[in-house]
C-alpha cells in the first residue's frame, strides 16, 4: 500500500452529482477525493469539451487525476495538453463496448493527447492489446481490471406470474454489440422461450415466431429479475473487435446463472467455457441451439455452472474486489511502480481454476474438458 495520502480529482460524464465511486471503501478512504460529475450522456460534443476544460483548470490542485469512460479521458487529456497541465493522469473504464472508437478529428486528438496519460484500466486482457494497438500506446500502460460492482438489486421472492408462464426461458439482455438474431433462430422450434430485453427498435423477431418475446427500455431491476429467474443468460455478440456484455455477464454470475456466450477473447476473463457456462462461435445458431438444449436437458449441469459462477463473482466481481484492485493500481502508481497488468492474485487464480485446484468449484466432465485449456495468462 502507498505510504502517503494523495489528493485525487475524479472527472466523469455521469449524471449523479453525489456519485463517489469506491472512495469510501477502507482501501481507498485514506486519499482526499474530489469529484466532478458532468451529466454528459446524450449531450453534444461541446458539452464534453467544456467539462473537460473545467476539469483541466482544476488539476494543479491535485496529485492525481482520474477519468472515467473513453470520451471523458480524451477531452480531459486534450484540455490538459492545451493548458500545459502535467498532473499525473489515470484513465479508468477505458472500454469501447458500443464500438464507438475514436475516428476522424477525435482519433487525431487521441493520438496526440493519450500518450500523456500515465495508465489505462480496461475490462479484459484482450482489450489491453487491442486498444494499445489502435491508439499507438505502450501496452505496458494498459491494466486489466474486472468489471466489479455491488450485488444487483431486484424484487425478491417468486417471479411475477407473466414471467412464470414463460418458463422455461433463456434471456438475452443488453444493447452494446448484441446479436439478437442468432439466439432467435436458435430457439425456433425448441420447447423453451427466448426473452430479449433491448432498447426501443433494436430488434424485431420474424413474424409468426411464438417463442421469442421482446421487451424494450426496461428498468434495471426488472432486467435483473428476468435474469435471476431464467434458465440461462445469453450474451451473443456481433463483433469481436471490442469488449461488450461485461455488465450483463457480471450480473448473471452474481445471480448464480449459467451463461451461453460468444467465445471472444474479451469475455474469457469472466466466463470459463465448461465451468461457468458454454462458449459458442459467433453468429452460429446451430451451436447456440445445441448449447441451449444441453442446459435444458441437464438441470444438474445448470445448477453446478451457476454455483461456480456465483463463487467466481464472490471472489472477483463485487465492490470489495473492485476496491482492492483500484487501490492496487493507485498505490503502485504513487509508489512509482509499473502499471499492474491484472488484479493482484489474478494470474495465480486463473491457473488454479484451469488446473482444478480452486476451492468451491464443482467438478464434473464439463469442467474437465475446460481444463484442457492453456493455463498461461
Amino acid at each position: 500500500m502507498s505510504s502517503r495520502s494523495a489528493r485525487i480529482l475524479v472527472c466523469t460524464p455521469f449524471e449523479d452529482p453525489s456519485w463517489r465511486w469506491l472512495a469510501d471503501k477502507p482501501e481507498l478512504s485514506g486519499h482526499q477525493w474530489t469529484f466532478m460529475n458532468g451529466d454528459l450522456f446524450r449531450r453534444r460534443a461541446h458539452g464534453w469539451v467544456a467539462h473537460g476544460l473545467r476539469c483541466a483548470l482544476w488539476t494543479r490542485r491535485f496529485d492525481l487525476v482520474i477519468t472515467h469512460a473513453p470520451y471523458m479521458t480524451l477531452y480531459v487529456a486534450s484540455a490538459m495538453r492545451l493548458l500545459r497541465r502535467h498532473t499525473p493522469h489515470l484513465a479508468f473504464s477505458f472500454n469501447h463496448g458500443n464500438l464507438r472508437f475514436f475516428t476522424g478529428a477525435r482519433l487525431w486528438m487521441a493520438r496526440r493527447s493519450l500518450p500523456s496519460v500515465a495508465g489505462f484500466c480496461v475490462y479484459s486482457a484482450a482489450e489491453r492489446r487491442l486498444l494499445a494497438q489502435r491508439y499507438g500506446l505502450p501496452v505496458e500502460r494498459m491494466s486489466f481490471q474486472h468489471w466489479a460492482v455491488g450485488m444487483p438489486k431486484y424484487p425478491q421472492g417468486p417471479a411475477p406470474r407473466w414471467l412464470e408462464e414463460l418458463k422455461p426461458y433463456v434471456c438475452c439482455v443488453g444493447r452494446n454489440n448484441r446479436d439478437f438474431a442468432t439466439p432467435a433462430a436458435a430457439v425456433c422450434g425448441l420447447p423453451v422461450n427466448l426473452l430479449v430485453v433491448c432498447v426501443k427498435g433494436q430488434f424485431t423477431p420474424e413474424a409468426g415466431v411464438e417463442n421469442v418475446k421482446v421487451l424494450e427500455d426496461q428498468p434495471l431491476e426488472l432486467c435483473n429479475q428476468i435474469m435471476a429467474h431464467s434458465m440461462a443468460s445469453l450474451v451473443p455478440l456481433l463483433s469481436d473487435e471490442t469488449g461488450a456484455g461485461h455488465i450483463t455477464i457480471v450480473t448473471a454470475m452474481q445471480l448464480g446463472r449459467p451463461q451461453i456466450v460468444t467465445g471472444v477473447e474479451t469475455i474469457k476473463d469472466y466466463v470459463f467455457d465448461g465451468i461457468h457456462g458454454i462458449a459458442v462461435p459467433g453468429k452460429d445458431a446451430g451451436a447456440m441451439r445445441d448449447a441451449i438444449l444441453r442446459l435444458l436437458k441437464s438441470p444438474d449441469e445448470r445448477e453446478r455452472m451457476g454455483e461456480n459462477a456465483r463463487a467466481f463473482a464472490n471472489e472477483w466481481l463485487d465492490e470489495q474486489a473492485a476496491a482492492r484492485s483500484v487501490a492496487h493500481v493507485i498505490d503502485t502508481f504513487l509508489d512509482r511502480g509499473k502499471t499492474p497488468t491484472a488484479p493482484p492474485g489474478w494470474s495465480e487464480y486463473r491457473k488454479a481454476l484451469l488446473t482444478g485446484s480452486v476451492a468451491g468449484i464443482s467438478d464434473g466432465p464439463w469442467v474437465a474438458s475446460a481444463r484442457g485449456a492453456s493455463p498461461e495468462y
